[in-house]
């Protein structure tokens, strides 16, 4: 196995998450972003400006006291949208 190889198999194992909020869903990788290091990077089609599941995901990260680069944002949130369930009425 070449330094490559290795390098792409530990990559391709980092963790993965799909969030679902409402009617969208998208996905957050551990990966290595070019200006923060290592990073939950959030991957998704992102046409929900202004939406009630935006205004409530928007709310439920800004009270959280990690941010994408700690490692423990993922299980942070998680946990908080458990607490807090996203309902269609959401507004701020």
């Amino acid at each position: 196995m070449t330094y490559e190889n290795a390098a792409m198999e530990w990559i391709q194992s980092a963790p993965r998450v799909d969030i679902h909020v409402g009617k969208y869903t998208f996905t957050y990788k551990y990966e290595f972003d070019r200006d923060w290091g290592a990073s939950w990077v959030c991957w998704g089609d992102f046409d929900w400006e202004d939406t009630p599941e935006s205004n409530y995901f928007n709310e439920i990260c800004h009270a959280l006291s990690a941010s994408q680069s700690d490692m423990s944002f993922i299980d942070e949130l998680l946990e908080a949208m458990k607490n807090k369930p996203f309902n269609q009425g959401e507004s701020k």
